[in-house]
């Protein structure tokens, strides 16, 4: 039975048995080709392919190989591969391998040679034959490392990360695998293993659940292989993006990496000289998915229809992913009826494929499809008894701790790298860091500056305060004591002539005070002088008037004057409350008027203020 390969089809991450070689995996060393006498091999195989099934293109190839010579055999050879891996059993596949492989060697053919041992182990990896994978392992790293062929170096690396990752779940030893595999790119100047490198940093994230940092990492592997002009690990890498936007609802985003993943689909086609019918299938079932989520049903089925139009050119595989996007979309209508006829045919050919936890996955939706449709309980319990059972978990904490480890470390190589290729960076950045660190001595030293300005400021408010407090104290002294204290008319007169404004004044004013405070009116929003006027049964102009000799203010500063003192007040006392809303508290509707007042009054802000005020209860 073939092996497991991904999660759920949300996240495909590695190739299937089945999917053009052209297409395989992130990096897809696939895109190049030997020297391909290519009209010639199109010619015979679109003959037969004009009413035949694929065994007989198998066929046609198989004819081609008997009688051609030199480089034509080589490409034969390759395209048959590629046909194939999908249909062909493991010793079939194996035994015409080893027929390739000793024809490249005859040729001294290097690259030939080189595809042909990574096919041999990606059969092993698709037919779940660990052993036999680590035992061509090993041979296959020395040659294509040899002879520096790094971007199949790297793929079948990464293969086996993946297989550590999702088939045996030996967590330490991928996250190990990856990071010497990130090392050795580096050190080797591979743009590409880097790039695989990364794009498998993400995937690992992606099957943890991680999507927001799986995204990051596949934006950055998207970056590096359009700059290798690496267009199959660019499409692998949109695939996963597209995913795992998907799975964070960012559809917006979705969309522009679909319409890239076009852009970059036909630039692909280009580079191969034909036309990917399995990339395509994706876009497609990525496209029906996206719109499944947003509800949009008709959409989807418009984009599942279309691929149902190709869909018997595709593997097994895409064929799965095809009933697997019709299934979730029926799914998602609760039309349970049509789902569960989907499933039938779906569950399966996944059981057959190896997708464990895609016929998980079917099966928890299936049960809830079941008592949807009025199914006996028991189906439906059994049902999910299975999915518990099968369900396994890659979310641990360790995992997640080692991957964020592992996350730090790429970056801080990343930006090495960056230096390394750039010496004048370093000088730069050297250069910016000591600016940095000026111009960080001369804010502390600013900062430190304003500081003591502001307790030298606060002391001298809190010293007025105490002063007329003080004052206060002495006044009412004097007027408790005045009426026992004889004094002559000329001594009074005198006295009467140092008092600010005259008595009615003072009165009329002291009356003011009085209304202001009482029951904090002086905090009323909408507080007028028109009322105020009402009020003390005066009139506008004379209490202006005694207002102004009194107190040398006018009645609105006078206002604002008691308005600042409780604001100041609850600076000091209600540290729970922000500025804002002592402000609001004390009469301010605006708080640039607060501020701009509170500076004219003391020389110092509102935040300074309660920053230098000590806490109080």
């Amino acid at each position: 039975m073939l092996t497991e390969r991904t999660c759920t089809f949300d996240n495909l991450c590695v190739p299937e048995r089945g999917k053009d070689a052209s297409t395989l995996g992130s990096g897809s060393p696939f895109c190049g080709g030997c020297g391909v006498n290519f009209y010639f091999l199109l010619f015979l195989l679109l003959l037969p392919s004009l009413g035949k099934a694929q065994a007989n293109e198998i066929d046609s190839l198989k004819r081609v190989i008997a009688v051609q010579t030199g480089q034509e055999k080589l490409d034969a050879y390759k395209m048959l591969t590629r046909h194939s891996f999908d249909i062909a059993g493991k010793e079939e596949m194996l035994q015409m391998l080893g027929d390739y492989t000793a024809e490249a060697q005859r040729q001294k053919d290097v690259k030939s040679e080189c595809y042909a041992r990574m096919y041999v182990i990606m059969t092993c990896d698709v037919h779940d034959d660990m052993e036999a994978f680590l035992e061509h392992y090993p041979a296959f790293m020395a040659f294509a490392g040899e002879n520096r062929l790094w971007e199949w170096y790297y793929y079948i690396w990464g293969r086996k990360v993946e297989r550590l990752t999702i088939n045996e779940q030996k967590f330490d030893e991928a996250l190990e695998e990856l990071n010497t595999m990130y090392a050795h790119a580096q050190k080797a100047a591979s743009s590409e293993g880097m790039a695989l490198a990364t794009d498998a940093i993400g995937r690992t994230y992606t099957h943890l659940g991680r999507y927001e940092d799986s995204e990051k990492w596949f934006i950055q592997a998207l970056d590096m292989y359009l700059v290798g002009k690496n267009y199959g690990g660019a499409s692998d890498a949109l695939y996963n993006l597209v995913s795992a936007q998907m799975q964070l609802e960012k559809f917006d985003e979705t969309f522009a990496s679909l319409v890239k993943w076009e852009e970059v689909q036909a630039l692909r086609n280009k580079e191969l000289g034909m036309f990917d019918w399995s990339d395509l299938s994706r876009i497609h079932y990525s496209y029906a998915d996206m719109y499944s989520r947003m509800e949009r049903y008709e959409d989807a089925g418009r984009y599942l229809n279309k691929m149902g139009e190709y869909l018997h050119l595709l593997p097994s595989s895409e064929k799965g992913r095809y009933l697997y996007a019709r299934f979730h979309n029926y799914d998602r209508q609760d039309k349970a009826e049509e789902a569960l006829a989907v499933a039938d045919t779906l569950l399966p050919l996944m059981q057959e494929l190896g997708f464990k936890r895609v016929v998980t996955d079917i099966k928890m939706h299936k049960a809830r499809l079941l008592a949807l449709a009025g199914r006996p309980v028991t189906e439906v319990v059994e049902l999910y008894r299975q999915f518990i059972v099968e369900k396994d978990s890659l979310h641990t904490v360790e995992i997640s701790a080692q991957l964020d480890e592992l996350r730090t470390q790429y970056e801080v190589d990343r930006h090495i790298a960056e230096k390394q290729r750039n010496r004048n960076y370093f000088l730069f950045a050297l250069g910016g860091c000591l600016l940095l660190a000026l111009a960080l001595g001369i804010w502390i030293y600013h900062d430190r500056t304003v500081m003591r300005k502001n307790r030298g400021l606060y002391r001298q408010i809190k010293e007025q305060d105490s002063l007329k407090e003080e004052l206060a104290q002495m006044t009412r002294l004097y007027e408790s004591l005045s009426p026992s204290i004889s004094l002559s008319a000329e001594a009074k007169a005198e006295a009467e002539k140092k008092l600010p404004g005259n008595r009615q004044q003072r009165i009329l004013t002291a009356r003011l005070n009085e209304y202001l405070l009482r029951d904090r009116n002086f905090a009323q929003s909408d507080i007028n002088l028109d009322r105020v006027v009402s009020k003390l049964a005066t009139n506008r102009s004379y209490l202006f008037e005694a207002v102004k000799a009194v107190t040398g203010k006018t009645p609105a500063e006078y206002v604002h004057i008691l308005q600042l003192e409780e604001s100041k007040r609850m600076l000091e006392t209600r540290h729970d409350l922000t500025i804002e809303t002592i402000a609001a508290d004390c009469g301010f509707n605006n708080r640039q008027t607060y501020y701009r007042l509170f500076r004219e009054q003391y020389n110092i802000t509102p935040a300074e203020y309660r920053k230098m005020a000590p806490e109080k209860s």
